[in-house]
């Protein structure tokens, strides 16, 4: 059997039409699509299709049990979007077994005129970026979120609670060039014990704001001031009256 290479685009983009999409959707089989768009990514991978791809290495994959992925399977080729290819030598035994993933192509849409490659390609694009474009938006909602979240935390404990928007700011500057909300929370704890046992007067304790532009969690809070029988009994007084 012939196998039939795909034209990649870029071996980046996964170009499928607006037909087979909408009737995925319209299935209200979540698990279908996630399996159908597994193949097609595997065919864009192996860059051929039929493609290679038995039950066990979709499980591995996609981390599926047996059921999930038999029943997304059949929905697959009951819509006729996948279908089975067996493989055969020259003297007819089977060499192996492969899947080859279809589009679904409604007739009665397709004008007299054939539209040209090019513009199909670029309203197939278009539908891509837009459904790329929901989907970057959920996540970087989810994880504007979060980062709010994380920030309101470390703002609750620190000392001097002015400059809280450029404070943010700058905390969502660190996230991005990848410093670990573990890092900052570590540098706030050791600023804050830094700043009570060295007894620092409120006037010299940074703003937060300052705090958080210049990264000061990067700082050495070595403590220097040994710490008094006095000072113990102080902070005890003062936990307890916490407690009142």
């Amino acid at each position: 059997m012939e196998e039939i290479k795909l034209l990649d685009i870029a071996d980046d983009l996964l170009i499928i039409n607006k037909i087979t999409i909408d009737r995925l959707f319209n299935e209200n089989n979540q698990n279908a699509l996630v399996l159908y768009l597994f193949y097609y990514k595997t065919a864009k991978w192996q860059k051929t299709n039929p493609i290679k791809a038995n039950d066990e290495y979709c499980k591995k994959c996609l981390h599926w049990g047996t059921d999930k992925l038999k029943n997304a399977k059949a929905k697959l080729k009951e819509m006729k979007l996948i279908e089975t290819i067996r493989k055969t030598d020259d003297k007819g035994i089977v060499v192996g077994w492969y899947l080859k993933i279809n589009y679904l192509v409604d007739k009665s849409r397709i004008p007299e005129t054939t539209i040209p490659a090019s513009h199909q390609v670029a309203d197939e694009r278009q539908i891509l970026n837009n459904n790329n474009k929901v989907l970057n938006n959920n996540i970087n909602i989810n994880n504007i979120n979060n980062h709010q979240k994380n920030f309101e935390e470390l703002w609750k404990l620190y000392p001097n609670k002015k400059g809280k928007k450029d404070a943010y700011k700058h905390f969502l500057r660190a996230i991005k060039k990848g410093v670990s909300l573990e890092t900052i929370q570590e540098g706030l704890q050791k600023y804050i014990t830094y700043i009570e046992v060295e007894q620092i007067k409120p006037q010299y304790i940074k703003h937060g704001s300052t705090w958080f532009n210049q990264e000061c969690w990067n700082d050495d809070y070595t403590i220097t001031r040994k710490i008094t029988t006095k000072d113990l009994a102080s902070k005890i007084d003062y936990m307890n009256f916490l407690k009142e």
